[in-house]
Formats: structure tokens, C-alpha cells, sequence
């Protein structure tokens, strides 16, 4: 009897081993078909997916222009036709728990001038990050419906819309600055806690989001935030910009914009209104960008003066040295 339970015993050991090694083998090979998605081919045929794979090899981040990024075979149907499961680029793979819930339709980049254009945007992104901060991958369009804004970060992958705009070095700079300043201030926002809250501490909560003009002392009629990426600014106009931002610990400015009537000469005049960062947050990404745009001199000769924008520079500069 008891040799019986033995051999019973073995024998379902035996199957689930065999259970076991088929799901594992099953396990594999789906793991093996996402990652070969996400695996650049080299093809010198091509001129842009030879570039593409150039990228890959320096950056090891994959480049794609179309959201699908291959199928499998699932089965054959009942009327003799065959079934596949396609894979998306999904950017409803968001960081958050939540998941990204809107819905986008693209506008793919048709010539190989306009992928080509779109590859120099990107490697000057992926040049100008640190290496931990590179995405997953990246998705490159002509446009997208679905959102506001010209860049997407998923955890699955990072979009880059509207790229064709970036026709110019300034306007690839700015582009690229955008993107940077947001990437850097989710990274902070998700994983320095303790920077976030030491730098959210500095200046009065209340003035976040509020119009300069009413949280700053001897505010001058001419005064215009524009003037700190003018290059011909002079250098009193920039010092009396900062005087006032720096003020109250901030670097940068929100503009509302809109046409009014002169009721004296019942002439429509253009109005400018500054506003205060609307929160923590856009505080930080102006620090960001300032630190990404300005030299250390020239950061400390524009702010140098300015004790709570001094304390916040610290926190960041500190931390991106450290990196």
C-alpha cells in the first residue's frame, strides 16, 4: 500500500512538474515576444531605421513612429480566418495607480525628412537628461488628439507630438527645455519627497498663483518677465524683474493676456497680467528651467541677492550635482 502512495505520489509530482514546465516555457516565450518588441533590428538600407537603431545602441531607449508595435497569432476562427493579438504602444500605462484613462488618436510622421527631423528632437532630449531618467522608450508623431499638451510620459513610453514645430534651434531648445523641466519635476515630485517639501516650505503658500502686482512692493508699470529670455535685455531691465520675482522667492511668471478699452480714449489696449507660480510644482519646474538655461554665474548674478531664491537653488542645484 504504501509502495502504492509512492508511485500515486510521484506520478502527480511527475505531472505537475510537467505542468509546471509547460507554463514556465509558455511564461518565456511571452515574455520573449514583448521583449523583442521593444528590440531594434538594424536595417543600412534604411536610412532612418538605421538611425533609429543608432540611437537604440547609444541610448538603449527604442524609438517607434506608430503606436503598433507588432501581433501574434492567437488562433484560426470558425470561418477559416486567422486571429492576432495586437500590441500597442498603450499610454494608458501611466506611473499612477489610476491609470491615464484619456483616449488619443494620432497623426503619424509620413517622409523620412520628417522622421529624421523628429530623430535630431529626440536625441537632443536623451542628450540632455541624466541616464536614470531615460524613458522606456519614445513615440514620435506629426500631432495627437486627445491632449493639450506636446509631450506625454507614460511608464510604458514617452510621447513627443507637434515635433515638426521644432524647425528651429530656438524653438528645439525650448521644445527640449519643456520637456526636461517636467521630466526632472515628476522624478522629484515621485521620489524626493523630503527635497519637495523642504523646497515647497520656503516661500508663503499664500502667494502662490497670485498676481504680482498685489504680493510685491513697488511694482514698476513696465514690468515684463519676457525680458529674462531676451537677449538684448539690458541689464537694469533684468535686475528689475528679478527684484520683484525674487521678492517673495520665485523665478518665474504666469502671463494672462487680453485686449481691454481705454475708457478714456475708447482705445483697445493690450493687457498683461504676472502671476505668482500657481503652485509648488510650477515653482520648481521654473527653477528647472532656469538652472537648465542660465550658467551658475550668471544664475548668482541675476538671483544672487534674493535669499529664499537662493535657498531653493541650493536644494535643487545640490541635488542635480549629487546626480
Amino acid at each position: 500500500m504504501a509502495i502504492m502512495k509512492t508511485k500515486y505520489f510521484l506520478t502527480v509530482v511527475s505531472v505537475l512538474f510537467l505542468l509546471w514546465g509547460c507554463e514556465k516555457d509558455e511564461i518565456d516565450a511571452e515574455l520573449n515576444y514583448y521583449e523583442n518588441l521593444f528590440e531594434i533590428k538594424d536595417d543600412p538600407s534604411d536610412s532612418v531605421q538605421h538611425r533609429v537603431y543608432e540611437l537604440y545602441k547609444k541610448y538603449n531607449v527604442p524609438i517607434f513612429f506608430n503606436d503598433t508595435l507588432g501581433k501574434a497569432f492567437v488562433k484560426v476562427d470558425i470561418q477559416g480566418d486567422s486571429i492576432y493579438r495586437y500590441e500597442l504602444l498603450d499610454l494608458s500605462w501611466s506611473f499612477t495607480s489610476g491609470g491615464n484613462t484619456s483616449t488619443y488618436t494620432f497623426q503619424y510622421l509620413a517622409s523620412p525628412e520628417e522622421k529624421m527631423l523628429a530623430l535630431d528632437v529626440a536625441e537632443n532630449y536623451l542628450e540632455s537628461i541624466f541616464d536614470y531618467m531615460r524613458p522606456y522608450s519614445m513615440f514620435l508623431v506629426r500631432k495627437t488628439a486627445g491632449t493639450y499638451s506636446k509631450f506625454v510620459p507614460t511608464f510604458r513610453t514617452l510621447l513627443f507630438s507637434d515635433v515638426l514645430s521644432c524647425n528651429t534651434d530656438a524653438k528645439m531648445d525650448k521644445y527640449i527645455t519643456d520637456v526636461v523641466c517636467r521630466i526632472v519635476s515628476d522624478y522629484l515630485v515621485n521620489n524626493q519627497n523630503e527635497l519637495v517639501t523642504k523646497f515647497a516650505s520656503i516661500s508663503n503658500k499664500a502667494y502662490y498663483g497670485q498676481e504680482y502686482q498685489k504680493i510685491v512692493k513697488n511694482y514698476p508699470a513696465d514690468f515684463d518677465s519676457d525680458v529674462l529670455i531676451d537677449p538684448n535685455a539690458t541689464a537694469e531691465q533684468i535686475a528689475k524683474v528679478c527684484a520683484v520675482m525674487g521678492s517673495v522667492g520665485f523665478v518665474s511668471a504666469e502671463v494672462d493676456e487680453y485686449w481691454d478699452i481705454d475708457w478714456d480714449t475708447f482705445e483697445e489696449i493690450l493687457v498683461r497680467k504676472y502671476y505668482a507660480p500657481l503652485n509648488s510644482i510650477e515653482d520648481m519646474e521654473g527653477y528647472i528651467r532656469e538652472i537648465i538655461t542660465v550658467s551658475q554665474n550668471k544664475f548668482k548674478e541675476r538671483w544672487g541677492n534674493m535669499p529664499l531664491v537662493m535657498q531653493k537653488y541650493k536644494l535643487i542645484r545640490e541635488y542635480i550635482r549629487a546626480k
